[in-house]
């Protein structure tokens, strides 16, 4: 969470009413989606008749990222596209820092 607020006033600071308490609710709402949704598909995985679901599961992932950042900041269909591939792509950097960070306070 507090790698993502940076990144997501860096995508709005110029719009005016959006501030960061915003933000922090959009990336808990966001986190808290993806969280529920990745045990969700856990759970298909290891169900012998859902196992086919799981990677039509997973695509939807980016469209409620798209759908919620459209809806939430009320912005048109380029806006949106653009900032849902740029916040999936520092989602992926973020997880990669957290789970370095994560790594070097665990061999300390």
């Amino acid at each position: 969470m507090p790698l993502s607020l940076p990144f997501m006033w860096l995508m709005f600071f110029w719009r005016k009413g959006v501030s960061m308490y915003d933000h922090a609710i959009f990336t808990l709402y966001g986190l808290s989606f993806l969280s529920l949704w990745c045990v969700l598909l856990t759970l298909m995985g290891n169900s012998h008749w859902l196992q086919g679901l799981v990677t039509f599961a997973s695509l939807l992932i980016p469209v409620h990222l798209f759908m919620q950042l459209k809806e939430t900041y009320s912005l048109g269909w380029f806006s949106t596209i653009w900032r849902t591939f740029a916040v999936l792509v520092a989602g992926s950097i973020i997880l990669v820092m957290f789970i370095l960070l994560v790594l070097v306070i665990s061999l300390n």
